[in-house]
């Protein structure tokens, strides 16, 4: 029996295929006697995190972003560096990525803060966010994320920015994880 034919663009297993991205084409596998394409067992996709468990002191912020430096452990990974110790996820696939960063912070009094996702220390427009934190007590929570396009030797962080002044800020809580796509 042989698979059915698609309009040929990639072939998976010598089958043409059509319409699916490449992180798929790798996870699939045509099943003869259901004459159907199915899911290989397991994926094994690139991913990476780094998080927070305890917070560790303050860190200054002025008007031009610096990178996140308080995280303190690196969390499950594949086909990806991972380094808490420097606040970085290393790609080794050049790929689409999907990635989430949360933080929780205190700091400046009465100050917009702006959180970004860099990409090999470029910022991505498309995964920022901005909070006003009201006195130098509240806790403030800032959630960005979205969909970058990595080189196989692509260095990703997060950078926070305040709109006047210098001050420390304490992250409470935080995390950056990142799926290929």
């Amino acid at each position: 029996m042989s698979a059915p034919e698609f309009p040929i663009v990639n072939r998976i297993a010598g089958f043409p295929v059509k319409g699916l991205p490449t992180s798929l084409k790798s996870l699939l596998k045509f099943n003869f006697g259901q004459n159907v394409w199915e899911y290989a067992s397991e994926p094994d996709l690139a991913h990476g995190e780094i998080f927070m468990t305890t917070p560790n002191g303050g860190q200054s912020i002025s008007q031009t972003y610096v990178k996140i430096t308080q995280f303190d452990t690196n969390g499950a990974f594949n086909k990806m560096t991972v380094d808490q110790s420097q606040g970085t996820i290393t790609c080794t696939e050049a790929a689409d990525y999907d990635v989430d960063a949360h933080i929780s912070i205190t700091g400046g009094n009465n100050r917009i803060m702006t959180i970004a996702i860099f990409v090999d220390g470029v910022e991505q427009p498309s995964a920022r966010a901005q909070e006003k934190l009201g006195t130098g007590t509240n806790v403030t929570n800032i959630t960005i994320g979205g969909i970058i396009t990595c080189l196989a030797t692509s260095v990703i962080d997060i950078r926070i920015k305040q709109d006047a002044g210098t001050d420390t800020v304490n992250l409470k809580e935080g995390n950056i994880h990142m799926f290929f796509i």
